[in-house]
């Protein structure tokens, strides 16, 4: 990912589905000693805090959700994009995670573009076994 950005790039990905996110701070730090709070806790992607995540898209079968996390493993903040898929009663079935370094990208560009790059593989992937 640093060697895609270092280069004026941006990526989008998947990211695993128990990756490590945290809710950045966003308030006004008190002054006192020692290190100002940069983050509030870890993101939870089967329950979302809905004062922080916002619904970008509602399907009658999946939701995304969006906002901007920082990444653990990537030390660094990235536009995320939560997948939750529901079943025929209206219950969470499984999610997704996708990411984005740019982080005004919208969500749902971001779920399109995964979803064309993803379609876009397939058909080489069928095609190469004829």
């Amino acid at each position: 990912m640093n060697g895609v950005c270092a280069i004026g790039l941006e990526l989008i990905s998947r990211l695993r589905d128990d990756a490590d996110l945290l809710y950045p701070y966003v308030g006004l730090h008190p002054k006192r000693k020692g290190a100002r709070t940069k983050y509030l806790g870890k993101v939870d992607v089967r329950n979302l805090d809905e004062s922080y995540f916002t619904c970008c898209l509602k399907e009658a079968d999946f939701c995304l959700y969006e906002a901007t996390s920082y990444s653990k493993s990537l030390k660094r903040k990235i536009r995320v994009v939560v997948q939750h898929e529901y079943d025929s009663n209206k219950e969470m079935m499984r999610h997704k995670i996708f990411s984005s370094t740019e982080l005004t990208l919208d969500g749902v560009q971001i779920y399109r573009y995964y979803k064309g790059r993803y379609q876009t593989e397939s058909l080489y992937r069928d095609a190469k076994q004829f």
